[in-house]
């Protein structure tokens, strides 16, 4: 088995986990780090992702919810499942505890993790017929006004409108990305095996306006009223993109699917309670 071992080291100190780790797989497995974890984990050569991905049966990532979306967007066209060790914060798809590092090793050499899939999303800008911006998600797509007023903005699907929303902008989500963003804008908690987007206002101007659960298939278009000026569009917030007047966004279910690895099947229900709710 080969392993890619990858990290967050700005935001989390993997340290101590990925030491844990490394000591069961060692002799067992062929082991590539990656190039940030040069001078905190010896080896004798360190990879960037691409290399990374293209060589690895399975990516081991150390740190938290933005780091495992990372690199479950990079993993996605590899087809390479991705174990996420949190040594980050919340935990919400880090879901295997730092303190449990050794156990998790053990069990991916016995090949008893559990498998996750989960849906992801594409979105495209388009401007004067070409696309100025592709990108994966694993989340949810963003879009939201830079400044000034509110934004008129049209949602269709599959060429049928949907809605307008007068708001700060919308997000769409996937059923993983249920529990972030779109929860916030009060947006339904959705269990990650269904195969739906969930369409969320951010603080509309108009009291009837409440999120959808729409179908994955085809397309939802995104399009602005005429005195638009601005909004930013991004995937998991981590990759974004300025959207004008005129531009067409167009998001789809990617062909490209997550492949989450965890120590035993979660229930999905326990997780929420768990990671949502203060005692």
């Amino acid at each position: 088995m080969k392993i890619a071992i990858l990290s967050n080291v700005i935001k989390s100190n993997p340290t101590e986990a990925a030491r844990a780790f490394l000591e069961v797989v060692a002799g067992e497995c062929e082991v590539f780090i990656a190039k940030e974890l040069s001078g905190i984990i010896p080896a004798k050569e360190y990879y960037d992702d691409e290399e990374l991905f293209r060589i690895a049966d399975v990516a081991v990532v150390f740190g938290g919810d933005g780091t495992t979306l990372t690199a479950a967007r990079r993993a996605a066209p590899y087809k390479v499942p991705v174990l996420s060790i949190n040594t980050g914060h919340l935990g919400f798809l880090a879901t295997v505890a730092a303190k449990d590092a050794r156990k998790a090793a053990e069990c991916l050499l016995k090949n008893k993790l559990a498998l996750s899939e989960r849906i992801m999303l594409n979105v495209k800008v388009i401007r004067d017929g070409k696309t100025i911006f592709d990108a994966l998600a694993l989340n949810d797509i963003i879009t939201r006004r830079i400044s000034g007023k509110l934004a008129n903005i049209e949602v269709s699907h599959n060429g049928s409108y949907v809605a307008d929303y007068r708001a700060d902008g919308v997000v769409i989500s996937t059923p993983t990305g249920s529990t972030a963003y779109s929860l916030s804008c009060g947006g339904p908690v959705v269990m990650p095996q269904l195969d739906v987007f969930v369409v969320s206002p951010i603080c509309p101007h108009f009291l009837g306006a409440r999120p959808l659960i729409i179908p994955t298939d085809g397309t939802v278009e995104i399009s602005f009223a005429s005195d638009f000026s601005c909004a930013s569009i991004s995937a998991d917030g981590q990759s974004e993109c300025e959207v004008h007047c005129g531009d067409k966004v167009v998001i789809s279910k990617s062909d490209h699917t997550a492949q989450l690895l965890t120590l035993t099947e979660q229930n999905f229900f326990n997780l929420v309670r768990e990671k949502l709710t203060l005692d």
